[in-house]
């Protein structure tokens, strides 16, 4: 599947573990808020977000 930008790869991944906005934003300890900027392209993460990010998807 092509996708055209990293906020909705990041919401299909996060989708595809069954995962709400609260449980991710937990696990990664930021705030809700933080996720959906993340997925509405309005921020990228940093490194060590990005990291996170990636051990848990």
């Amino acid at each position: 599947m092509e996708y055209k930008s990293f906020g909705a790869y990041l919401k299909s991944l996060r989708q595809e573990k069954e995962l709400t906005l609260e449980e991710t934003a937990e696990k990664l300890n930021v705030k809700i808020e933080k996720i959906k900027r993340w997925e509405k392209n309005m921020e990228i993460p940093d490194l060590d977000n990005m990291y996170k990010l990636s051990r848990l998807l």
